[in-house]
């Protein structure tokens, strides 16, 4: 399993071309995030790297076992790490056609059964439309309770009910931090939703502080492949 998510991100490979070491739905997804500027392509697959690369040292640390995490298990230490969950979901993406989202302030706090519905199931490829081109999305923002959040990030969810269940491009969620809701955003890391059955999903790990998060889920233009997956909240598992 650590081999299948860890990249093989040598130091060396840090200077290759990004086409050559990100995979091609980061490589798309940055391009959909720049939406035509080259500077800020070249940034945001640069932070894509570095990030990727934090992510499986962090697996390879750990001997894989931050992929095994488990709430209920770490409240019952008698040291238990310190968490942190959305507080408030602030920002929610139009409702359209191509992606949406039901019920954003499921994701909210600590894990009660109680789940968002992400969906993007399409996009307009219509030239005379003026959304034609863009890929469909269905995303949350909000603020990290108690204040603010650093460590490893998990997402407990699990695939939806229209799930199309295939790969190599279905039930992707993405992460992205920021210290204000307005943004800048800098992306944290995706892992692929991997069953009906909800996981604690890692998504990577954050060094430095952040005060917001947001979860996307994006469908590429080109491709007919769609994301269904019920979001219950956010884990932060601060370790340091």
């Amino acid at each position: 399993m650590i081999s299948n998510i860890a990249f093989a991100y040598s130091k060396p490979a840090l200077d290759k071309k990004p086409e050559k070491i990100l995979p091609d739905i980061l490589l798309r997804y940055s391009e959909y995030l720049s939406q035509g500027n080259a500077t800020e392509l070249a940034r945001i697959r640069q932070e894509m790297i570095e990030q990727e690369k934090i992510k499986s040292d962090r697996i390879k640390e750990t001997n894989g076992a931050v992929l095994d995490f488990s709430l209920m298990e770490n409240m019952l230490l008698s040291w238990p790490p310190h968490y942190n969950f959305i507080g408030d979901v602030l920002i929610v993406s139009d409702r359209e056609d191509f992606g949406y989202v039901d019920n954003p302030s499921s994701v909210e706090m600590g894990q009660d059964n109680s789940y968002a519905h992400f969906h993007t199931d399409g996009w307009f490829d219509d030239p005379e439309d003026p959304y034609y081109g863009n890929g469909g999305e269905a995303f949350v923002a909000g603020d990290m309770w108690p204040g603010y959040a650093l460590g490893d990030v998990y997402v407990h969810c699990r695939r939806g009910p229209h799930s199309a269940n295939r790969p190599p491009w279905n039930d992707y969620c993405m992460i992205s931090t920021s210290t204000s809701i307005n943004g800048p955003w800098s992306y944290l890391g995706y892992a692929q939703v991997p069953s009906y059955t909800a996981t604690d999903l890692y998504i990577g790990t954050k060094g430095s502080t952040f005060n917001y998060i947001s979860i996307m889920f994006w469908t590429p233009f080109e491709y007919e492949e769609y994301n269904c997956v019920e979001v219950d909240n956010v884990i932060v598992v601060d370790w340091y």
